[in-house]
């Protein structure tokens, strides 16, 4: 587990160890705190990426269960239904064999896992697993961080 952001892309990633284990609202809530949301893994290499962050926690607890930031659309008929929670539908997903299913604790299965094998549809009160979270990198962040790169040229280049 790492309390140091990761860059991937047009993303920053950071796995959260406290609380070590804890409901999908509870890891939000963290991720939004930090200016951040629970991943939304957009392809196959992110999921790669994303199951690379969870292995400290294979280590430490021996399983590697991460929340992502699929939920169900509630607003549509069918349990199979899921909608990022930047808004966006799903243009690729990586679901476990069986899955979604919405058959589980209670039948209220909202939420969504990460687990090496695949993705796996899940209550969202349950309090076993970690919290991965993704924030973009702003266009301005960009800028400044090219212009800072490249003030030394400038002022050789003005001698």
């Amino acid at each position: 587990m790492t309390s140091d952001w990761m860059h991937w892309k047009h993303s920053c990633y950071i796995s959260l160890p406290d609380p070590s284990k804890a409901t999908f609202d509870e890891s939000r809530k963290i991720c939004l705190d930090k200016g951040a949301d629970v991943v939304v893994i957009e392809t196959e290499e992110e999921h790669v990426i994303i199951n690379e962050l969870a292995t400290p926690f294979k280590e430490e607890y021996d399983y590697t269960c991460v929340w992502i930031g699929l939920v169900r659309d509630i607003t549509l008929e069918f349990v199979t239904d899921f909608v990022w929670v930047n808004g966006k539908h799903p243009t690729w997903t990586f679901w476990n064999a069986g899955e979604p299913n919405g058959m589980g604790y209670n039948s209220h299965e909202e939420c969504t896992i990460t687990v090496p094998e695949g993705w796996i549809d899940i209550t969202c009160y349950w309090p076993y697993a970690f919290a991965i979270c993704e924030k973009g990198i702003s266009v301005l962040v960009i800028v400044i961080s090219l212009s800072l790169l490249l003030l030394p040229l400038m002022l050789l280049l003005s001698l």
